[in-house]
């Protein structure tokens, strides 16, 4: 949980999800509503991104993407198992 929620509370991650008229607070809070096997895949995609940016393979407009893809999924999950 805390590797995804730290990922999408970044300063990044809060500006592309802003751009994208996410509401970053609701992103970050439905985390913990994950199931484990849910959570565990956000937090892979979550450490892939974090080190690909911090490793040059990725622009900040392909972190933005990412970003959004992230929560975006992360919206569908919860609705989808309410």
């Amino acid at each position: 949980i805390q590797t995804v929620q730290e990922f999408l509370s970044s300063e990044s991650a809060a500006k592309a999800l802003r751009s994208a008229n996410i509401n970053g607070d609701q992103v970050v809070n439905a985390v913990g509503m994950l199931d484990s096997q849910d959570l565990a895949d956000m937090a892979k995609k979550a450490r892939d991104a974090k080190s690909d940016f911090a490793a040059g393979a990725l622009n900040n407009e392909q972190l933005t993407y990412c970003v959004i893809a992230l929560g975006a999924a992360l919206l569908v999950l919860i609705i989808v198992s309410a």
